[in-house]
């Protein structure tokens, strides 16, 4: 449950270089992101203030979890889980069968929300093709998935 003035709401195109400064503050990859990555995009707001952010990039039948991202002193009440939890219900909808994600600190985070680690090398190649793995992450990131029993 979201306290007063919160929501979770679609992100707009116009949100993009709100989530960029979100990004660059929680020290996370933002030069990738266009407008259109903006399309499969959730914030935590409360009026024009954004709090939060999580993404799913599309690999059919896959996807890529990235941005999430909550402001420091927002951190531990929940929100991140709020956001996964948004997102893969989104990838539902999108008919997404794995969920896939690098992270250099959130790793106990997403094991609490049944991701498990995967070698790299067992990554789809359309997946690892996204600038996230090809560049931006650094190849010590820890490499996860969550299954959907489809």
């Amino acid at each position: 449950m979201l306290p007063n003035k919160l929501d979770i709401t679609k992100a707009q195109k116009k949100d993009l270089e709100n989530v960029k400064q979100l990004l660059r503050k929680c020290q996370l990859p933002s030069s990738d992101l266009t407008k259109h990555h903006m399309d499969h995009f959730f914030l935590l707001k409360s009026g024009n203030k954004i709090h939060g952010s999580v993404g799913l990039e599309i690999f059919e039948p896959y996807g890529l979890l990235r941005s999430l991202a909550i402001k420091k002193e927002m951190r531990e009440q929940g929100y991140g889980k709020l956001l996964v939890n948004q997102i893969e219900n989104y990838g539902h909808e999108q008919d997404i069968k794995r969920i896939y994600l690098l992270t250099t600190t959130a790793q106990n985070f997403f094991k609490k929300n049944d991701y498990r680690n995967i070698n790299r090398n067992r990554i789809p190649q359309n997946v690892k093709k996204s600038k996230e793995f090809s560049s931006l992450c650094p190849e010590s990131a820890a490499s996860m998935v969550k299954y959907f029993n489809k």
